[in-house]
């Protein structure tokens, strides 16, 4: 069975599709793509990356991340 599938430039969903590199901007809370001079963005080295026990992501503990 096939859904009428087709292709998309990029994929609507998360789940299936590409990630976009944004971040929040503290000042405004707004939420604006990461400048092409920025990418790739490269996660930062964790001594520890396991769960904390409160729900926080693993990347909580990157503080000047």
């Amino acid at each position: 069975v096939n859904y009428k599938l087709r292709d998309w430039l990029f994929a609507r969903q998360r789940y299936w599709g590409e990630p976009f590199p944004v971040m929040f901007l503290d000042d405004s809370d707004e939420i604006v793509p990461v400048p092409e001079s920025e990418l790739p963005v490269t996660l930062p080295e964790l001594d520890d990356f396991n769960p904390t026990g409160t729900g926080e992501p693993p990347l909580a503990k990157a503080i000047s991340w």
